[in-house]
């Protein structure tokens, strides 16, 4: 994976529209760019594309992992 793709992903997460997303979506982004190897990076782009809301349920507990990607709970503090 390439430096571009780091750094289109930390965009991602931390450009979402909502303020409260761009918090909570960018950290959890910020710590799978630091301790995840990075051929689990396109399972993190796909991750991305989701719904701002669904995010943040995941992400705070509120609603599991979708299978494709519960691999990256353990990045997640929720």
């Amino acid at each position: 994976m390439s430096a571009a793709m780091k750094k289109r992903l930390h965009f991602k997460g931390t450009h979402r529209g909502m303020r409260e997303a761009d918090v909570l979506v960018g950290r959890f982004v910020h710590a799978c760019l630091a301790r995840a190897p990075e051929e689990v990076w396109p399972v993190l782009d796909a991750f991305l594309d989701g719904d701002d809301g669904e995010l943040i349920k995941i992400l705070t507990g509120g609603a599991p992992w979708p299978a494709f990607c519960a691999h990256l709970a353990v990045y997640s503090d929720g």
